[in-house]
């Protein structure tokens, strides 16, 4: 055996020490890294089912007001809770109409990223279904004007109006949005949203009629006073016309379809 040949041999594997430090290694390195990959693309599974119903639903708006002539959804007839359901079960892909008891299609409870029980999840009267995508969604008829602050009224941060000019938007009602169905996780701001519906069918997140929700504060539209006292949808325990929970819909929006929360 010549030199070479005996090093060759010698250098050709691992001891059994290098092999088991190297799996170790290995493992910590796992352990550390799985559980975030995990949480980041269980987040983007969220966000892309509730950017498919938000396309859905504004492309069915569309077809809605097209099919009548229409400059809106109110002029193509969606003018009532009925009319509402009418306008999805003819529209949307359903397999299951819950209008009237919507816990057949909502999860039997939520709760928010706090742990605090979410109520009033589901709305008297609204059309309620589950989607063939998975989805169920409500939608409720109850028009209102939705005020935004002017821009030449803001600093920054978008929050510090003093005397307060206002700007108005119709809106038909409020949609509630559950990507995943009874499936769970059934947590607010991870698979159950509120969001507004303009009347053009337009998908929004702010849906009170008395404030404009931006990060956690809220501007009041009468007196224009900006409060903080933690209003996001982190632990916002009310769903139904609460501006808290549609700030998680709105940081999505906001965050290029991105939930960074």
């Amino acid at each position: 055996m010549n030199i070479l040949e005996k090093f060759c041999r010698v250098s050709s594997g691992f001891t059994l020490a290098e092999v088991l430090v190297t799996l170790g290694i290995i493992g910590v390195v796992s352990a550390m890294t799985v559980p975030t990959l995990m949480s980041n693309h269980q987040r983007t599974v969220y966000v892309t089912q509730l950017r498919k119903v938000y396309s859905e639903f504004q492309q069915a708006a569309i077809s809605q007001i097209n099919s009548q002539n229409a400059i809106n959804l109110m002029e193509a007839g969606v003018r009532s809770d009925a009319a509402m359901q009418t306008f999805i079960k003819n529209q949307f892909n359903v397999v299951k109409d819950c209008t009237g008891d919507p816990s057949d299609c909502l999860a039997d409870s939520y709760k928010n990223m706090d742990g605090a029980a979410v109520t009033s999840y589901s709305d008297t009267g609204a059309a309620c279904f589950a989607l063939a995508s998975g989805a169920t969604i409500c939608a409720k008829y109850a028009p209102f004007t939705l005020q935004y602050l002017k821009a030449s009224d803001t600093n920054a941060d978008g929050l510090d109006a003093v005397k307060k000019e206002f700007t108005s938007k119709s809106a038909i009602g409020d949609l509630i949005i559950d990507v995943n169905g009874k499936e769970g996780p059934n947590i607010l701001g991870r698979d159950l949203f509120l969001a507004g519906i303009l009347s053009d069918g337009t998908v929004v997140s702010e849906v009170s009629d008395v404030m404009k929700v931006t990060e956690n504060c809220v501007i009041n539209q009468t007196t224009g006073e900006k409060s903080c006292t933690n209003n996001s949808c982190e632990n916002a325990t009310g769903l139904v016309s609460q501006g808290a929970a549609a700030h998680c819909f709105d940081s999505i929006v906001k965050n290029n379809w991105e939930m960074t929360y």
